[in-house]
């Protein structure tokens, strides 16, 4: 049973890489190179990629402004 939940595991995190969820990319929020999971957000008419950190910080922001 423990080596079906592995395979499971695995297959999951396969396909959220090749989905392009996570990944390695740069963060238009703070500038750094990151490794994890990607939001990619609409501002203004043009796609930025965040990181969880400052994705965090605009969902917290559009919270307060309405």
């Amino acid at each position: 049973m423990k080596k079906l939940i592995c395979v499971l595991l695995i297959v999951v995190a396969m396909t959220s890489l090749l989905a392009g969820c996570i990944g390695a990319f740069k963060c238009d929020g703070c500038g750094e190179d990151k490794f994890g999971i990607m939001h990619k957000e609409e501002v203004m008419g043009e796609e930025f990629t965040f990181c969880d950190d400052c994705h965090k910080e605009l969902e917290e922001l559009k919270d307060m402004l309405g």
